[in-house]
């Protein structure tokens, strides 16, 4: 019984992030993707839910604006500014990810992870 009312929030959860992170791009220039390999970084069960929940909906998906988990040219730049920075973008919201990526039983070493997770091993 509580498996079916958790697929319904995250559903709903879903839905509301994916409307808050859409932004506009040009879809007509052509993009070169360089994925890092997809063993390069596991998260566990508890992490790969909060990802799965909180973080794919953007992260996961092309044509969100959002720096895309394993594509290494998006995080190529980003990983100049630092964990520090990133951690801070998370923590307070940036651009139009919402504060603490929507996670508020998320911790600073959650977040950390799921950083090093999306960026391949770039940021650390």
């Amino acid at each position: 019984m509580r498996k079916p009312a958790i697929a319904i929030l995250s559903l709903g959860v879903s839905i509301l992030l994916i409307s808050a992170c859409s932004e506009n791009t040009d879809s007509s220039a052509p993009s070169k993707v360089l994925l890092a390999p997809a063993t390069a970084i596991t998260l566990d069960a508890r992490r790969q839910d909060i990802y799965t929940i909180n973080c794919a909906v953007c992260h996961g998906m092309a044509g969100t604006g959002a720096p895309q988990s394993g594509k290494l040219d998006d995080w190529q730049q980003r990983s100049k500014q630092g964990m520090e920075s990133m951690l801070n973008h998370v923590m307070d919201g940036f651009q139009s990810m919402p504060a603490m990526g929507g996670c508020f039983d998320c911790s600073e070493q959650d977040f950390r992870l799921l950083i090093t997770y999306m960026s391949s091993g770039l940021l650390e």
